[in-house]
């Protein structure tokens, strides 16, 4: 969490809840008062009906992210992690890119570990192998973008 973050309440219930795909937090409100499903990602992408089903039948991700408010990059200033393999696997290889990379923006590195918008950052570190709990084809890390609003 960042120093810059101000919680009005407890994001904690809504972060696990985004995480392990409970019903009640896969729907965000829209601004015109309509609810829409909060897609599963993977490099930047949502996955489709398809690769949910194959990959991710159960609804649950690896972690939880907010896009900056002005910007469709990642912020690292508030992120949630399920515990998992693949997610401690996605953490140590972003850990060991920030230390390769020191001069490197973190948000920057943040973002590109998880392929969202940025594709590339110097020195970055080989693909660590990631272990056999995934599916054939399916992605290394899934994550749902958080509405910083809720």
């Amino acid at each position: 969490l960042d120093a810059d973050v101000y919680l009005l309440r407890d994001p904690v219930p809504r972060l696990r809840a985004l995480a392990r795909g409970s019903s009640l937090a896969v729907e965000q409100a829209r601004d015109d008062g309509d609810a829409t499903e909060v897609p599963i990602m993977a490099s930047g992408s949502p996955l489709s009906d398809l690769e949910v089903l194959h990959c991710v039948g159960h609804g649950a991700v690896d972690a939880v992210v907010t896009e900056h408010f002005h910007a469709r990059s990642l912020n690292s200033g508030l992120f949630y992690v399920r515990a998992s393999a693949a997610s401690l696997h996605w953490v140590l290889r972003m850990l060991i890119w920030a230390q390769q990379w020191p001069l490197g923006n973190e948000q920057n590195i943040f973002d590109a570990s998880l392929g969202h918008s940025a594709n590339y950052e110097p020195f970055a570190p080989p693909e660590l192998p990631f272990p056999r709990d995934r599916a054939s084809g399916c992605p290394a890390v899934t994550y749902r973008l958080m509405d910083e609003r809720s």
